[in-house]
């Protein structure tokens, strides 16, 4: 609202949609958005100072259509260019390779990492911290299932269809084959339940793909594309976090994706209420992270051979071999160059998966690290329990075949 033209970076487009719901003058560019509407606003006169939020990914369809001196550019939940940079390394790089070329610029986040994770190209960059005074303290329920964490989500479903909790739970879990098991043996339809996530997941889950605006329900699941930035609305929503061992992209750092979910209902009066469910892994691999990091550097140090090597092949040896592991490596234009930024992304990725969810005490010390008051809880709920359209058998079957989850 300030007298600055302003572009926003974001990471997703619910995030537009979000702000774009609130305030009018805001233009939001994502893959579907035509050129005519960019020039359209552009043009008008009646906005003084242009607002733009734009996708990591279109930073660079605007720049066709501004001078970025004009402007000064906002990287909103920068954190995000990290932890996605392995699945979504050229939207990262376009904000990494453009973001100096505008008038001033600012990477912005309520949850930083840690120093040792900080992308390369951001090393050298002035950081400011901001200390927030009178932080209210929130409880996290941790809720350790000795089983499956499927039977225990739908043990907590039926007990708000039959009103023993009261409130609309808010599932968040980066599965969309999780949801669609769940909408299946709780039987839920659009009527009780909505999910939302990504418009170009294609999956059917059994009930529609929301928008993050749209009207809560009894029961809602959401994932990644809503965990940071959107503002969600429900007076009554209470936050679940579930964390599927079978499923890796579910099992989430505590210190920032756990940290920005917690604030996703901006109005809920259960705000200082969160249960995290979730079960302990079980991995070959029990290399410490010290163990760990000793591989890395050895495959770094094969990686920088490969690539004096490789480069240095004709056009037709190129074609003939090729690098059999390209973990470090980054294929810009047939030149294969080494990706520090990677490194720190394996590294990441090891602390959280094989660290952190390996025991229970790992996450209580690590919440408690990030200024959370830790209740545990053991959920003992199992499976088999049994398969119905009808909501009621299945919980029937459930309970018939299960301890109840223990609270104490």
């Amino acid at each position: 609202t300030n007298n600055e033209h302003y572009i926003i970076a974001v990471p997703y487009i619910a995030l537009i949609e979000s702000k774009i719901s609130q305030h009018e003058n805001i233009l939001g560019i994502y893959g579907k958005t035509k050129n005519e509407d960019i020039k359209k606003y552009l043009l008008n006169t009646k906005i003084l100072y242009k607002k733009i939020m734009v996708t990591f990914d279109s930073l660079p369809k605007l720049l066709e259509y501004i001078d970025p001196k004009d402007y000064r550019l906002l990287i909103d939940e920068y954190h995000l260019l990290f932890t996605a940079y392995s699945y979504r390394r050229d939207a990262c790089l376009s904000v990494l390779s453009n973001y100096d070329k505008f008038k001033s610029y600012c990477f912005m986040t309520a949850t930083p990492l840690e120093p040792e994770f900080t992308l390369t190209q951001l090393s050298k960059l002035p950081v400011i911290e901001y200390e927030w005074n009178n932080v209210a303290e929130v409880t996290v329920h941790s809720l350790y299932c000795k089983n499956n964490v499927i039977p225990t989500v739908c043990d907590i479903i039926y007990k708000y269809m039959n009103g023993e909790i009261q409130g609309n739970p808010y599932f968040f879990v980066n599965s969309v084959e999780f949801i669609k098991e769940i909408v299946r043996l709780c039987n839920l339809n659009d009527d009780n339940a909505r999910a939302i996530y990504s418009d170009y997941n294609k999956t059917q889950v059994g009930i529609a793909n929301s928008k993050v605006c749209s009207e809560p329900k009894k029961i809602n699941f959401i994932t990644s594309k809503a965990f940071e930035g959107a503002d969600i609305y429900d007076k009554d929503g209470r936050i679940y976090i579930v964390s599927d061992k079978t499923k890796a992209n579910t099992l989430l750092d505590i210190s920032t994706q756990i940290n920005q979910i917690g604030g996703r209902i901006r109005d809920t009066q259960y705000w200082n209420q969160i249960t995290h469910i979730y079960s302990s892994t079980r991995y070959i691999n029990n290399s410490s992270y010290t163990e760990f990091k000793s591989i890395v550097n050895a495959l770094i140090e094969e990686t920088t051979a490969t690539i004096d090597g490789y480069n240095k092949f004709s056009d037709i040896e190129k074609k003939r071999y090729k690098p059999t592991d390209e973990t470090y490596l980054y294929n810009n234009n047939g030149i294969y160059e080494f990706d520090e930024n990677a490194v720190k992304i394996d590294l990441f990725n090891y602390k959280v998966t094989k660290c952190l969810y390996k025991y229970k005490i790992n996450l209580t010390k690590e919440y408690q690290k990030n200024n959370y008051n830790v209740i545990n809880h053991t959920s003992v709920v199992k499976n088999p329990y049994k398969k119905s359209n009808n909501f009621k058998d299945v919980v029937i079957g459930l309970q018939n075949n299960t301890e109840d989850i223990d609270m104490a």
